[in-house]
């Protein structure tokens, strides 16, 4: 089968949906356990640290996968102005997301603002990664049909 002319190879596609499933999984477990189940609020569970050691490891792999396809994927679609705007919108909530990550990181809980923003950006782009992908599937069909309409 033949692949669309934007689109990441299989190799790439499951590097980056496995990176972004451990992120946002052991973020959003992470955060569920932080928030809602703690019995002690200054005390953390064991799990709690494995699950932000997993978080981290798991984001910087996701960057990896996401600079993989800047290359191919992401500069070539942007200069055919395909899916411009999904395409703005996740990218930037990776780098808010990378932005507070390390803004809690080094300055270690100091802000809550900080700390509910990237939360917020995690679910951001847990929505809007499918977006994407959705708007871009859906755009790449419209073109087929208006070449064939056209021919």
């Amino acid at each position: 089968m033949r692949r669309r002319p934007f689109q990441m190879s299989l190799r790439q596609r499951c590097w980056l949906y496995l990176a972004f499933a451990i992120t946002v999984g052991s973020g959003a477990t992470w955060a569920i356990i932080w928030h809602f189940l703690r019995e002690d609020p200054d005390m953390a569970q064991p799990v709690e640290n494995t699950l932000l050691k997993v978080h981290l490891a798991g984001a910087l792999i996701l960057l990896v996968a996401v600079g993989a396809a800047l290359p191919k994927h992401a500069s070539k679609s942007w200069q055919a102005k395909l899916n411009r705007p999904a395409s703005a919108l996740f990218i930037g909530s990776i780098l808010g997301a990378v932005v507070t990550g390390y803004g809690i990181l080094a300055f270690v809980w100091e802000t809550r603002v900080m700390h509910f923003t990237h939360i917020a950006l995690g679910v951001a782009m847990t929505v809007l990664l499918p977006l994407h992908i959705l708007i871009g599937r859906h755009l790449e069909k419209k073109r087929i049909a208006a070449r064939h309409r056209g021919e």
